[in-house]
């Protein structure tokens, strides 16, 4: 069996976490510079997330006013062929 350093042997050996691990969704507090990028990739992520969840009125509006103008052209077209 292998032990890490300072170890007494028959005990299994345990590495122990270095820095806090938090989920996606809160930030880090405690930052590396290796995981630097990591932690500014969640962050991107994060704000996507929140302009997606704020945009979805305005494409609701968006899509209902193309709908209507659609409708006014079928009306305007079906108008034209009745005659």
């Amino acid at each position: 069996m292998t032990t890490g350093a300072g170890q007494q042997p028959g005990r299994a050996y345990l590495p122990q976490a270095t820095s806090h691990r938090l989920t996606s969704d809160q930030p880090n507090t405690e930052t590396s510079p290796m995981l630097l990028h990591e932690e500014l990739t969640r962050d991107r992520i994060r704000e996507l997330r929140k302009q997606a969840e704020g945009g979805g009125a305005e494409r609701r509006r968006r899509a209902a006013r193309r709908w209507q103008r659609v409708a006014r052209w079928a009306s305007r077209r079906a108008e034209h062929y009745d005659r």
